[in-house]
This record gives structure tokens, C-alpha cells and sequence, in this order.
């Protein structure tokens, strides 16, 4: 089947497209690569139960009470019960748990609770408890409530337990050892830190276990096919999930940024969104394979990182004065799992550790294939719907795709990677529940800065200033009207960011005149009407965020992030929702993703890539 005819979008769940993620340069990398990148997604797909797990404390048994029914569908009284669950699996399986991606409040079964009772008494004799648990909204709202007064207390995600967020604070302060990989509990003996490691013949064995060295086992056959440098980095790995030891993560970083290969990978305990205090790693894995030619033209950027470095709005004591030059690569996603996937993000700027990254340096991936399939099946509905007028349409139908590179390339490679920190401890410790909505705002905030530097005319990247003007329109308008979308419930945002995103538009609109509110035919409008005005206020605004986090600066954070980037405007909100439902176009896109197998053939090994078609097919079939 050719390209313009395979099929891509293949159901849509609720308010997400699901479509089939496809590697066409697959078959063309050398065999030894192909059998690294399986033995990768192996070990990725490995730890998947360790995503679900960190979502709630009943996310497991949930997935297999409700994974057992749907393989019984006789148990079901009607076919519409039986379609109930398997829309709500869906709904689970895209989110990795019970709680939505976007929102991170609870997914409620479409069904009575008695209903459900019935059905579930054939399978287990807690049935009262699980329809609570499906059926109830008041029961465990949300897995990560950044707005309560006390975010550990409201929050159910699986990393505290027993405990108030001035008690972890206060203990963290003095005992806390593995602030990413550990669950912490209150006990009779006191607070706990349950490590998250494999064990070795010098160390027990911590919580999962049993899924770490099943991730290792498949890591120690991917090294055999990697260069030495690779390898080395690969076996590190390995020692931190047997021991758990915060060193060994930061050898393995270390040495994870100091190589570069065709085949690469992003695995372990990675990003920090779902924990209210920003400390605990969820799992992810990502495979990859770099696109040479996207690459050649997008790595100019990270060549010239001293040049932006020296451009940036804020106090020169903030800069960092040995800046080098940015790993940066345009990639094409083989395989992801777990925090990564079914929904993905579209680049990704590692280590998190500032330090490192200040030492030494980072990697900054763009997902291209993930990019390209966005824009194939969400087309321009929205853009033509919360456009104000047609100049601003044609703006963003001729430099949108040309913008959004930019911007994912320069928010990864210049956002995440600048700046200098005054003080020595980890900024996501001085700034417990506000480090991850001001990184990702101090990110966009640097890309939307730059897009209007001349450098990025001289590198042949941006060959006229409209794509600036079409980068702030786009940013005004998505983050803040279309965003508003994601949030059907409540009155505030959770999500950091969706969080950021609204910070710096009401920002921008709060202390200038460049942004006006315009109404037309009942209908809301965000509009451009002074790009150099609402450049100035992202230069200051990018100052100040930089600033807070040098310093760690914890009133000021938490003030900025109140005012402007928690509680959102129902009634816009409402009608955002009015209208997106007309267009009847989706909120979110989960990927089926390719399936990799080793082939045997004359002596030979070889690996065959599949393409799956089917989100519940491949679900059932993953451990």
C-alpha cells in the first residue's frame, strides 16, 4: 500500500483520534540497528505495568478486572454493557490508568453502578468497591491536584502514602535519598522510601522488581549490538535499575549524552508532571532512529547555542558562560510505551538534571513521524474556526508547519538547555509543585523570543518575519482560547503544560495592549495587534521566569502561577467546547504503535516490522 493510501486514522475514543504510527525508514537501516532498536523496545514495553502502576494505587487490578471481562463477553447481559467496558478500557489504555492524560481527573464509566455490580460479581467479590471506584466522581478525583491547598493529600497518584505535603516536605528535607525512583509511606516505624530497583547479589530487591529485571535482561542483549560508547551507557542503565542509587542515574546521563548513533533511546524514570511535588519519575521508553537530512538543517540551532545563549532577556549573571554546542536531532519514533505512549509528545529535551546539563551538556529529540501524523489527521478545522479573520488564516495555512518546528526545536535545544542556576540545590526542590509549569513556560518563552532574532534568517531557517507574526498568533490562539478544549470539567488547569501556556497569554494580556479580546457572532477571538509589544512582555516575562528559578524563588513562582496560570475562564471555556464539538474535531491523538519481531532465515537474523491497525488488538497483547 502506497503512502497516500495506507490507512492512518483508525478510530476515534471519546475525544481522541487514535491513528497508526508509521517508520518508513525502518527497513533501510543496517540489520545490526534494526536488531538493537528491537531489543530497545523490548526492554521499553518491559516496564509498561510500572506506568500504569504510578497512576493510582488500584491502577494494576483495575486493568485486570476489566481486561478479564472484556475477554468474556458471554458475562454481559447486553452488547451495549459489553461496549461500555471496552470504551472505558480504551479510554484507559490511551491514558496508562483511570485518570485523564490532559485533565489527570478521574475517567468514569458510562454506566449505573448497580449495573456494573452485577457484572462484576462474576468476577471478583469486591464489585462494591470497583463500581466506587469507576462510578463515583467524588471518590479520588484526580492522580495530580496541583491546585488544592495540600497537593499530596488530594492527589492519588502511587508515590505517597499516608502523608500531608508539610510532612514529606519536612521530612524530604532531611532523609529523603531517591527523590526520582521511590514511593514514600507513613508507617508505624515512620516515613519510608520504598526504592524502586531490581536487586542484585549486594542489594535486596525493591518495589518493581520483578518488571526492572525483565527490562534489564532485554537492555544486556540490546548492548551487545551497540558502539562501545553506547554500550557503556546501556550497562549503566542496567546498574541503576539493579541499585537504584541516584549516582548510577547520573553516570548513565552522563554518559548518555556523550555519544551519538543512528538508533538511540529515552527509557526509565523520566519526566515529573504526574507528581504534585515535580520529584518522582514516571515511566517511559522511547526508541528512535535519527533523520539525517531533517537533522542537517535543524541542528544549526544547537551549533549556535553560545550565539542564542548570549541573546536571551535575562541578568547576564544567569547566563551560562560555557555553552557548547547542543546535541539536537530530527528522529523518527520506532517504538513507546508507558509515560511516552499511546499519547506522545513531539520532542524532548534530556537529562532533567540541571546540573548535568549545565556540565555537560543535553539531547534534544524532535519526533517527526509523531509531528507528521498530527498534522495529517487534524487538518486546518481549528485553525479556520478560532481564526480572527483571513489574513491571520493564510498566516498560519503557509508557516504553521514551518513555525511549529521551530518551535518544538527551539524550546527543547534553547529553552530546556540555557540559562545557570545561583544556587547549587536542584531547582525542582526550591520549587516544589511550580518547577515544572515554570520550566516548560521558561521554554516556550525562549522560543517565542527567538523566533524573531535575525540569526535564525542567516542560519536559512526562517526566510521572512511573517513566521514569527504567525508564531505568536498561533500561541495566543491555542494557549489561550483552543486549549480550553482539553478541560471539560473544573475551574482550574493541572496539566503544566496547559498551565504554562495560559500563564504567558494571560501574562502578555494583563500587562500590555498587544493581545485584544475581540467577539464576533457570539464567537471569542484572541487577536495579534502589536507583535513588538507582546515581544517585549515575553522578554520580561522570560527575565522573571528565569529568575525565579535561579534563585528558587518559591512565593514568586507560586504567586505568577496563581494569577495567571491556574483558574480558567468557565464561560469561555464552555463555549470553546461548543464550538470544537461542531467541527467534531479531537482533542488528543493516541498512536498504535508498529510492532517489531525477529525474523530467522539461512542463519541469518532479521527483524520485521508490523503494523498493528488496532488499538485493542495490541493492548491485549502487551504485558
Amino acid at each position: 500500500m502506497s503512502k497516500e493510501n495506507r490507512k492512518c486514522l483508525l478510530e476515534r475514543v471519546d475525544d481522541t483520534n487514535v491513528v497508526q504510527l508509521y517508520c518508513d525508514d525502518f527497513d533501510n537501516l543496517d540489520p545490526k540497528d534494526k536488531i538493537l532498536a528491537y531489543h530497545l523496545s523490548q526492554a521499553a514495553r518491559a516496564g509498561r505495568s510500572i506506568t500504569i502502576d504510578q497512576a493510582s494505587p488500584f491502577s494494576r487490578n483495575l486493568q485486570k478486572l476489566l481486561e478479564s471481562m472484556l475477554t468474556s463477553p458471554s458475562s454481559f447481559p447486553t452488547e451495549q454493557h459489553l461496549n461500555k467496558i471496552h470504551e472505558y478500557l480504551k479510554k484507559f489504555w490511551i491514558s496508562q490508568g483511570p485518570y485523564n492524560h490532559g485533565s489527570r481527573k478521574k475517567t468514569l464509566l458510562d454506566m449505573a453502578p448497580d449495573e456494573f455490580m452485577k457484572i462484576a460479581l462474576q468476577f471478583t467479590s469486591k464489585a462494591d468497591y470497583w463500581a466506587k471506584v469507576l462510578c463515583d466522581p467524588a471518590y479520588l478525583p484526580s492522580n495530580c491536584d496541583k491546585s488544592a491547598n495540600d497537593i499530596i493529600a488530594a492527589s492519588s497518584s502511587n508515590f505517597y502514602h499516608g502523608l500531608t505535603f508539610q510532612e514529606v516536605e519536612e521530612w524530604a528535607r532531611k532523609d529523603e535519598k531517591y527523590p526520582l525512583n521511590s514511593s514514600v509511606a507513613k508507617t508505624d516505624q515512620g516515613i519510608i522510601e520504598h526504592i524502586w530497583r531490581s536487586g542484585n547479589i549486594q542489594v535486596i530487591p525493591g518495589l518493581y522488581a520483578a518488571e526492572l529485571t525483565r527490562i534489564n535482561g532485554h537492555l544486556r542483549a540490546a548492548a551487545d549490538y551497540a558502539s562501545p560508547a553506547q554500550r557503556t551507557a546501556i550497562l549503566s542503565l542496567v546498574d541503576f535499575f539493579e541499585t537504584g542509587d541516584p549516582k548510577d542515574f547520573e553516570r548513565f546521563n552522563i554518559e548518555w549524552v556523550g555519544y551519538d548513533t543512528t538508533i538511540d533511546f529515552i527509557l526509565g524514570f523520566i519526566e515529573t508532571y504526574l507528581d504534585p511535588r515535580g520529584m518522582k519519575g514516571s515511566y517511559e521508553g522511547i526508541i528512535h532512529a535519527v533523520d539525517t537530512e531533517a537533522t542537517a538543517i535543524m541542528a544549526k540551532l544547537g551549533h549556535e547555542a553560545a550565539y542564542f545563549e548570549s541573546r536571551m532577556p535575562w541578568d547576564d549573571k544567569y547566563k551560562n558562560p560555557n555553552v557548547k554546542p547542543l546535541a539536537f536531532r530530527v528522529v523518527n519514533v520506532i517504538s513507546a510505551c508507558g509515560d511516552a505512549g499511546p499519547i506522545m509528545p513531539i520532542g524532548v529535551n534530556l537529562p532533567n538534571d540541571n546540573s548535568i546539563r549545565e556540565r555537560y551538556g543535553s539531547k534534544s529529540v524532535m519526533l517527526k513521524n509523531i509531528m507528521s501524523t498530527y498534522r495529517k489527521t487534524m487538518g486546518g478545522k481549528l485553525l479556520r474556526e478560532f481564526a480572527w479573520d483571513e489574513e491571520e488564516i493564510a498566516l498560519g495555512e503557509k508557516w504553521g508547519d514551518l513555525d511549529g518546528d521551530l518551535q518544538v526545536a527551539m524550546h527543547e535545544v534553547l529553552g530546556h538547555a540555557s540559562g545557570k542556576m545561583a544556587r547549587s540545590e536542584d531547582p525542582s526542590k526550591l520549587l516544589p509543585g511550580c518547577y515544572s509549569t515554570l520550566e516548560e513556560a521558561r521554554a516556550d518563552l525562549v522560543a517565542l523570543w527567538l523566533i524573531f532574532d535575525p540569526k535564525l534568517k542567516e542560519l536559512g531557517l526562517v526566510p521572512s518575519d511573517n513566521v514569527g507574526r504567525a508564531s505568536y498568533q498561533n500561541y495566543v490562539r491555542s494557549g489561550g482560547i483552543m486549549q480550553l478544549r482539553r478541560i471539560t470539567e473544573g475551574d482550574t488547569i493541572e496539566e503544566s503544560h496547559a498551565k504554562n501556556r495560559q500563564l504567558i497569554v494571560r501574562y502578555i494580556m494583563d500587562k500590555s495592549d498587544a493581545v485584544s479580546t475581540r467577539i464576533r457572532d457570539s464567537k471569542t477571538y484572541f487577536v495579534v495587534t502589536n507583535f513588538e509589544e507582546m515581544r517585549k512582555k515575553v522578554g520580561e516575562l522570560l527575565a522573571e521566569i528565569m529568575r525565579i528559578k535561579a534563585e528558587g524563588d518559591l512565593p514568586a513562582a507560586k504567586t505568577l502561577i496563581e494569577r495567571y496560570g491556574t483558574k480558567i475562564d468557565t464561560k469561555l471555556r464552555d463555549e470553546v467546547i461548543r464550538r470544537t464539538k461542531a467541527l467534531d474535531a479531537p482533542n488528543f491523538t493516541a498512536f498504535v504503535m508498529p510492532e517489531l519481531s525477529l525474523v530467522h532465515h539461512n542463519g541469518s537474523v532479521d527483524v520485521e516490522l508490523s503494523y498493528p491497525l488496532d488499538l485493542t488488538k495490541q493492548m491485549m497483547t502487551w504485558e
